[in-house]
């Protein structure tokens, strides 16, 4: 055996696998240099091109909108020239009441009636005809007052006004688009799975929150803006509660209940019907056999289900205001709401569901004097305050008893 030759084969294949190591290393360094020099110069593109703002597909610069930028970096835009690119109507004031304070605004966007106010984190949402209270949010940047309008950030665009809101990087572009939009976008699209985006009133709101309510073969169902499921498809009907972020479902029998953005139960499927009733505090009106009872936010019921009707209707001509929470008046009179059966009025306790007067009533509401609300009593043949009148009852059962 020649060892001097069988060692310097050795050395050749060791000097042969270090040049390949050096060959594929300097090649990864050249990858990595590559790579990075583009990233840099895509950013450098991006960064290079002038910021814009896409509404509804359409272009619109900066200054078209009066957008100006805070020492805190919060791009703020002009809320009137955001609803003439939309087909919104803005006014100033407070709506439903006269003037034109222009610390205060509100816009009808086809689907809320939106109240804004100046330095305040707050809005409030209700609807034209609504007999509920308002609907109150909480955004994360003040408005802020500007010279023809309120201004607002369009990080809060989502809640505030129901919008779809992203960025591209890439463009250097804000990226605004109604859910109307936004649906007839992707409608061809999702034709050829079989699935139609729900465009119901409430439903158009969900795909600000990064919801679809979808029907796929007759079936409801929810899932995320990037089609990631959420909700079966497997329900009769779904409803998005915007103030709750719930979902109230029907299935084949036609029995509501209520499911969580977490897919969770929350009050079982066994109702004929399921709405809001109030938001502060939140209650809802269910009905079982054409009989509607109280639902609370935790589930429960006050009382029975057994009325025909909650709350007393308005009625302009007498002055009447559309009554259904009574707020605490006295130790007698703790905060209560207004119930109908069989033509009657009565009054039961809100936190209890306990009957603080029978439902013997010709009615019982609200009217306003000088902006001063009074509660009255209406039997047959008189009226009174409700004040008077409980005081009078429990005159008269200390008196029996």
């Amino acid at each position: 055996m020649d060892l001097l030759q069988d060692n310097n084969n050795k050395k050749k294949k060791q000097s042969t696998g270090q040049k390949v190591v050096l060959t594929l290393l300097i090649i990864s360094v050249v990858l990595c240099l590559i790579i990075g020099a583009s990233i840099v110069y895509l950013s450098s593109q991006g960064e290079n091109k002038a910021y814009t703002i896409s509404i509804n597909g359409k272009k619109t610069a900066q200054e078209n909108l009066k957008l100006f930028t805070t020492e805190n970096g919060d791009k703020y835009i002009s809320l009137r020239l955001l609803c003439n690119e939309l087909g919104y109507n803005y006014k100033n004031g407070e709506f439903k009441i006269p003037g034109e304070d222009q610390k205060q605004g509100y816009i009808d966007n086809k689907m809320n009636i939106i109240q804004f106010f100046a330095d305040s984190k707050k809005i409030y949402k209700t609807k034209e005809d609504s007999n509920t209270d308002y609907e109150y949010y909480d955004i994360q940047k003040p408005i802020i007052q500007g010279d023809d309008s309120l201004y607002i950030s369009l990080d809060d665009l989502p809640k505030a006004m129901n919008l779809i809101v992203s960025y591209s990087q890439k463009n250097n572009e804000t990226i605004i688009m109604s859910g109307e939009y936004l649906i007839a976008q992707t409608a061809e699209n999702l034709k050829t799975e079989n699935i139609t985006i729900s465009d119901n009133v409430e439903n158009i709101k969900a795909l600000s929150y990064n919801y679809r309510i979808i029907n796929k073969d007759g079936k409801y169902g929810v899932t995320n803006l990037n089609g990631e499921e959420i909700i079966g498809n497997k329900y009769n009907n779904i409803t998005f509660c915007e103030y709750t972020g719930d979902f109230i479902v029907s299935n084949t029998n036609d029995k509501f209940g209520i499911i969580t953005k977490d897919s969770k139960t929350k009050v079982n499927l066994q109702y004929d019907s399921i709405e809001i009733l109030n938001y502060t505090p939140l209650l809802y009106k269910v009905e079982k056999l054409d009989k509607y009872g109280i639902m609370t936010e935790e589930g429960k019921i006050l009382n029975e289900i057994e009325y025909d009707s909650i709350g007393y209707p308005e009625n302009k001509e007498r002055e009447i205001n559309y009554t259904l929470i009574v707020p605490e008046l006295n130790e007698n009179i703790p905060e209560s709401i207004v119930v109908c059966k069989d033509g009657k009025y009565g009054l039961i306790e809100l936190e209890t569901g306990d009957t603080i007067i029978d439902t013997t009533l010709k009615g019982i509401y609200s009217a306003t004097d000088d902006e001063t609300v009074y509660y009255i009593v209406e039997t047959e043949t008189q009226k009174a305050f409700l004040e008077n009148y409980v005081n009078l009852l429990n005159k008269i059962t200390v008196n029996v008893h």
